[in-house]
């Protein structure tokens, strides 16, 4: 029987998108090879899942994560990226394959190093693309610095040591060809949408009451919020109102630019656990997705296929062309404004008709298009048949 070895930092009992994510991709896999883990997120009492003892998991410990501290970040990174790959350097052994997804970032540097001399098959899951969101993210100026351009030959070198990408959307798919020039096969695997757990539950009709808007998630750089909330906070208080779900580095700032400007409409509400999800987008009329100007490409947020799981339309604000834009038009799910668009949306939810009917069908059209295109059996089919094929 192959093995498969998975490295990634976050892992069950982690919740958190990626460490669900590579969870239910390794309990898919150990149906039919031998599946190791290696993780940084620590066991607890409740890690004792029925399908755990088919995958061997091997959990490594280092520095607490604090993703509201990026000195700390970088030294987890690092520590978790050297932990694994002296770990894989001992015992990964040839004809064995590779898993790794793109966070922690110094690890893909290690494994490229690791695969000079080691021979096994690497397939890496794209789930950011670096330093290119860095720029977006405001951590580098400019794609013109003596530091992005050293950066982006580093990573760019890393990945084409791999023998296979996976990138989770058609933007994506374009920009690892062009970082890796054409050289490495780009598989596009997409995100999967809970649509057992997660069902559409109608709200009463708008009436004269607020239309809720909802984002939830990370409270990260590269979903530019900031602008999110001015719009909002210049929304009438009694016709809108913005619940906010979730944590990250830059939800003090958002937190206090609402308590300044004394409105009432933009509601915080912290963590909340995966088993929460149907509950919270049940309570929402609009799901918002939104990524900072010039990411299209670098990233896919996987919020959006439980949001098309709960029938609720789209309200995306991002690039134009990317994976999100593309699949709002394409499939009449929602809406799509662009960053140099604030204007228009601002206007268009000003005269949001109330007795809109096309709100129904794009709820419709979102759940239709989750349960036949992006269920969890169909999407993680995909990876069991890479597997297989390599």
């Amino acid at each position: 029987m192959k093995t498969i070895w998975i490295a990634t930092e976050l892992f069950y009992p982690d919740e958190t998108s990626t460490g669900y994510i590579m969870t239910k991709i390794a309990e898919c896999l150990s149906q039919e090879f031998k599946v190791i883990v290696l993780t940084a997120s620590p066991e607890d009492s409740f890690s004792t899942r029925s399908f755990l003892p088919h995958l061997e998991i091997r959990r490594f410990t280092t520095i607490a994560e604090n993703k509201r501290n990026l000195s700390f970040r970088l030294i987890r990174f690092l520590s978790v990226s050297l932990i694994f790959t002296r770990h894989l350097a001992k015992n990964i052994k040839s004809g064995d394959s590779l898993f790794t997804v793109t966070n922690p970032l110094p690890l893909s540097i290690f494994i490229a190093l690791l695969k000079k001399w080691k021979r096994f098959n690497w397939t890496i899951l794209v789930h950011d693309v670096f330093p290119e969101n860095a720029i977006s993210a405001g951590l580098i100026t400019s794609k013109n610095t003596f530091k992005y351009k050293i950066l982006k030959k580093i990573f760019d070198t890393s990945y084409k040591q791999s023998d296979y990408l996976i990138a989770l959307g058609r933007d994506m798919q374009k920009v690892m060809r062009e970082k890796t020039q054409a050289k490495i096969p780009v598989v596009i695997i997409e995100n999967w949408a809970d649509t057992k757990n997660i069902k559409p539950i109608p709200n009463t009709p708008f009436g004269e009451r607020h239309i809720r808007f909802q984002y939830s998630g990370n409270i990260g750089r590269v979903q530019g919020l900031g602008e999110l909330v001015d719009l909002f906070l210049r929304l009438p208080e009694n016709q809108f109102c913005l619940d906010i779900y979730g944590d990250g580095v830059l939800l003090n700032d958002l937190e206090d630019q609402v308590k300044n400007s004394g409105k009432s409409h933009i509601n915080f509400y912290g963590k909340f656990h995966r088993e929460q999800q149907d509950e919270i987008l049940s309570s929402c009329d609009f799901a918002i997705v939104t990524l900072a100007k010039g990411m299209k490409g670098l990233g896919v947020p996987s919020k959006t296929y439980n949001i098309l799981a709960a029938g609720k339309p789209i309200l995306y604000i991002g690039d134009e062309g990317s994976e999100i834009d593309i699949l709002v038009k394409e499939h009449k799910i929602g809406y799509s404004f662009s960053h140099e668009n604030w204007e228009d949306l601002e206007k268009f939810l000003v005269n949001f008709p109330l007795s809109d009917m096309r709100y129904e069908i794009m709820s419709l059209n979102s759940r239709s298009l989750a349960e036949n295109s992006y269920s969890e059996k169909f999407i993680l089919s995909k990876f069991l048949t890479h597997f297989k094929n390599i």
